[in-house]
């Protein structure tokens, strides 16, 4: 059996959709442990997986709530590499890589655990280039999102990030070289990426149609939704106040909400608190993401739950219908739960997902910019009576359940692990 590395940063939508594919490879003999900022560790291990901080001297526990509080606000369209996207401004990122290329902890920590595979985000194109080129252990990218752009786009992804760093460009430069000498174009360093194997965390199912037959893409394979039933969360909820008389209404607006700023949350947040006063038969269940408090809101109907966090599994079981936000984690767990959704995107990747959410009936879609209280009612009844949507909702729910018991990511993986992978690749 293998030692398997996964190597991700500290953001919650990442490290969810792979725990469950961590626990099965763990059940099939292979030895798994995880490699992060500090600021993950709690939260993987209460998962029960095994965790060695890296980077720790440039950052330690809570350097993640600096880097949040340096982001607030920071318009996400601005975000175009794959690195600033998670961290934040460019200094920022540049000390994360130099550190990666030449931090002592991450040498010690791969030498400890003697991995013989890598699991990376694939948003670190960077970063899964030096443990490449580094260590020399073979990589496979998770992709916690479905790309709008093939897998050749993340070529243009790895210039503009290169472009952007500062020293840490220079850096990488110099460690390809000292790895590979044969690599003397940008043209080689991109080649090595994009012959990674690529697992999209997410069934095919959920898609746009694309215009004409695309051929299959270079080792890139969807899999399950990796929805992981068992996973602990220690967020509480008062169980005891949900009315089992009144179909449950839960929102949420993600766990990256400050990027978008605290007004505007909280206008959005208090035009759901004034639709779920005129919903008859209805309770709502609020996640306010933290940054808003009840003081921002309007008053709560007297039934209602406002919190800062729910634990979102276990509401999903009671839930009739969602108010999301689009993230393609919160996406998938309605579909598991077979939970019709409000799309309400925001940025980055939301809106595609509504999009996705529209196209495959399940559910409908409004503006977060300009949608009053008396359209989100409305919008909610519409979902409440639609039975085409339901329809669509359990069909999806179905197939999704019907990927996740195949077991087709673990089988990916270990292809990599005995030198099976395929020289062309199509969708698991």
């Amino acid at each position: 059996m293998a030692n398997i590395a996964f190597v991700l940063d500290h953001e919650e939508g990442h490290l969810l959709p792979t725990f469950k594919l961590a626990a099965r490879l763990a059940s099939r003999g292979h030895a798994v442990r995880y490699l992060g900022l500090a600021d993950a560790e709690d939260f993987v291990r209460r998962q029960g997986f095994e965790f060695s901080p890296i980077l720790e001297d440039v950052f330690p526990l809570g350097s993640t709530k600096t880097l949040r509080e340096r982001t607030r606000g920071q318009d996400p369209e601005e975000e175009t590499g794959p690195i600033h996207g998670v961290l934040g401004a460019g200094e920022i990122s540049d000390e994360y890589l130099i550190s990666l290329i030449h931090g002592r902890d991450l040498g010690d920590a791969v030498e400890d655990t003697r991995p013989d595979l890598f699991l990376v985000n694939s948003h670190f194109v960077l970063h899964a280039l030096v443990l490449s080129y580094r260590f020399k252990i073979p990589v496979v990218l998770l992709t916690p999102w479905l790309r709008p752009f093939p897998k050749t786009g993340y070529t243009q992804m790895i210039e503009t990030s290169l472009l952007q760093l500062r020293t840490a460009g220079l850096e990488l430069f110099s460690l390809v070289q000292s790895a590979d000498p044969t690599a003397r174009r940008f043209q080689d360093i991109a080649a090595r990426f994009l012959a990674m194997r690529e697992l999209i965390m997410c069934p095919a199912e959920l898609e746009l149609p694309r215009d004409g037959q695309a051929p299959p893409e270079h080792e890139v394979y969807h899999v399950e939704a990796s929805v992981d039933l068992a996973r602990r969360d220690d967020r509480e909820l008062p169980w005891e106040r949900l009315d089992p008389n009144k179909r449950l209404l839960y929102c949420s607006v993600g766990s990256q909400s400050q990027l978008v700023g605290r007004e505007k949350i909280a206008r959005f947040l208090g035009a759901v608190v004034e639709a779920a006063t005129g919903l008859a038969g209805w309770q709502l269940v609020l996640a306010t993401g933290g940054m808003v408090g009840l003081r921002d809101l309007p008053p709560l109907p007297p039934d209602a739950i406002a919190t800062g966090w729910v634990p979102q599994l276990p509401v999903l079981e009671r839930a009739s219908a969602m108010i999301t936000h689009c993230g393609l984690g919160t996406v998938k767990e309605c579909i598991f739960h077979g939970v019709p959704m409000l799309a309400v995107p925001m940025m980055r990747d939301q809106p595609d997902n509504a999009k996705r959410i529209v196209h495959h009936r399940l559910g409908v879609a409004c503006d977060f910019e300009t949608v009053t209280a008396g359209g989100i009612a409305a919008l909610i009844r519409q979902l409440d009576e639609d039975p085409a949507i339901r329809q669509s909702v359990a069909r999806m729910q179905r197939r999704f359940h019907e990927i996740e018991d195949s077991g087709v990511g673990v089988q990916r993986v270990e292809e990599v692990l005995n030198g099976k992978a395929r020289p062309a690749a199509g969708h698991g």
